[in-house]
C-alpha cells in the first residue's frame, strides 16, 4: 500500500471510530478532509472503499489475531466466519 492510501486509510479509520458506524454519508461528515462539501468526502470515500488496488484481505491479516486474542480472553467462544472465494 502506498502512503497516500495508507493516510487516507489512517483517516478512514478514525473517522470510523469516531462515528462509530460505517454509513459513508456519516463518515463523509466528520471526515477530516478540506473540501468543499460532504459530498465531495463522499465521492472521496467510495472512490478509495473501489480501489482495486486496496486488498480488505491484506489490510486486515494484522488485526486478525489481536480481535481473537481480546476476544478469547475474557473465556468467550469466538465465531469465525470466512467468505470462500471460488
Amino acid at each position: 500500500m502506498s502512503k497516500p492510501q495508507r493516510i487516507s486509510l489512517a483517516d478512514l479509520a478514525a473517522s470510523v471510530l469516531t462515528c462509530r458506524s460505517v454509513n459513508t454519508s456519516e463518515l463523509a461528515n466528520i471526515l477530516p478532509r478540506t473540501v468543499k462539501s460532504s459530498e465531495e468526502s463522499y465521492r472521496y470515500i467510495n472512490r478509495w472503499l473501489s480501489n482495486p488496488k486496496i486488498d480488505p484481505l491484506q489490510v486486515m491479516k494484522g488485526f486478525i489475531p489481536e480481535i481473537i486474542q481480546a476476544l478469547t480472553q475474557e473465556d468467550q467462544t469466538s465465531i469465525l466466519m470466512l467468505l470462500l472465494r471460488q
